[in-house]
C-alpha cells in the first residue's frame, strides 16, 4: 500500500466522525437556515406529528395572545363561544353578588301584631216585652294577633304587580265595660266582647321600588268569629252568645327581600264589617285597625 491510499482513507473517517457528531438541533438549524419547516423525526413507537384541526369560526392563525378569544371552540367537549365567554352572567335566579330580587310564584308566611277593635253598641234590652235598658257604649277591644297566609304573586308588566292571598287570624283582643243606667252613675250592666278569628282573602296590586322592595296595596273580604256576654244581676239579665259577621278590608304595606327566597313584610289593615244583633237585642257594629309584621316564604 502506498501514502495515497492511507491519506484517502484517513480522510473518509474523519468525514464520517464529524457527521456522526452532529445532533438533531443542528440539522433542524440548518433546514431551517436553509428556509424549510422542520421535520420532527419518528421515534420507536411514535406515530407522525398530528396536524392541528381548526373547527367551525375559528381562524386559522398562530397568534395567542392573552387576550384572544377564538370565535368558537371545544373545551372539555362543551361548544365555547366568545359571545358566551364575553357575556353578562344571566339566567333563571341569577341576581348580582349583594342583592336581592322579588320572587314570583306561590308563598307562605307567618305576621304577628296588634288588633284595635271599635265594638259600636246599641243597647236595647227587653224583658218581656219591656225595654229596661237602653244605652249606646263604643267599646274597645285590643290585644294580640297572630296571622297565617298564603297566596300567589307575580311582577307581571315590571314594575307592576299583582297577587292574591288567604289569610287567617287568631286574635287575642277583647273589652269588657260596666254601664250605669245613667252616664256617670254605677254600673248595673256589663258587656264584655271577645275577639275569636278572622279570616278571609285579599288581592294585591303593587309597584316595585327597585329590584327588592315592593310596595302594596291590599283589598278584600273578611270573616269576623266574635262573641259577646251581657249581664245583669239588678235587672235579671244573662246571656253569653257567638256570633259571626262579614266585612271588607282596604290597606297597603310594604315587602323586602332579605336572604335567597325569604322576604319580610310590615303592613297595615282597617275593616268595617256588618252590624250584628244579640238575643237581647243589642246591636254591634264592629271595625278593626290591624297592624302586622312578619317573614315569608317564597317557593321557587
Amino acid at each position: 500500500m502506498n501514502i495515497k491510499w492511507y491519506l484517502a482513507f484517513f480522510l473518509k473517517t474523519v468525514l464520517v466522525v464529524f457527521l456522526l457528531s452532529l445532533t438533531p438541533s443542528a440539522w433542524s438549524q440548518s433546514s431551517a437556515d436553509q428556509g424549510g419547516a422542520p421535520v420532527a423525526g419518528n421515534y420507536k413507537g411514535e406515530g407522525s406529528v398530528p396536524t392541528r384541526k381548526f373547527y367551525k369560526g375559528e381562524e386559522e392563525t398562530n397568534d395567542y395572545a392573552a387576550n384572544y378569544v377564538p370565535k368558537e371552540g371545544k373545551y372539555g367537549g362543551q361548544v365555547f363561544t366568545s359571545e358566551l365567554y364575553q357575556g353578562p352572567l344571566e339566567g333563571p335566579g341569577y341576581s348580582p353578588s349583594g342583592t336581592h330580587s322579588l320572587h314570583d310564584g306561590f308563598y307562605m308566611g307567618l305576621q304577628g301584631g296588634y288588633d284595635s277593635y271599635k265594638m259600636h253598641s246599641n243597647i236595647n234590652s227587653f224583658v218581656s216585652g219591656v225595654n229596661v235598658f237602653q244605652q249606646n257604649p263604643d267599646l274597645n277591644a285590643v290585644g294580640l294577633t297572630y296571622a297565617l297566609l298564603g297566596g300567589f304573586g307575580k311582577v307581571f308588566d315590571n314594575p307592576l304587580y299583582l297577587g292574591a292571598e288567604f289569610f287567617y287570624n287568631y286574635s287575642r283582643a277583647n273589652t269588657s265595660q260596666n254601664i250605669g243606667l245613667l252616664e256617670g252613675y254605677v254600673g248595673v250592666y256589663n258587656i264584655k266582647s271577645e275577639i275569636l278569628q278572622t279570616y278571609g282573602a285579599s288581592f294585591l296590586p303593587g309597584i316595585k321600588l327597585g329590584e327588592s322592595v315592593l310596595f302594596f296595596l291590599k283589598g278584600g273580604y273578611t270573616r269576623l268569629e266574635t262573641k259577646t256576654y251581657e249581664t245583669s244581676g239588678a235587672l235579671g239579665l244573662n246571656n253569653g252568645q257567638s256570633n259571626g259577621t262579614n266585612g271588607i278590608h282596604f290597606g297597603l304595606g310594604l315587602e323586602a327581600d332579605i336572604y335567597k327566597n325569604w322576604s319580610i313584610r310590615g303592613e297595615y289593615t282597617h275593616v268595617n264589617f256588618e252590624q250584628f244583633t244579640t238575643r237581647l237585642g243589642t246591636a254591634i257594629t264592629p271595625s278593626n285597625n290591624q297592624f302586622l309584621v312578619g317573614v315569608i316564604l317564597h317557593f321557587i
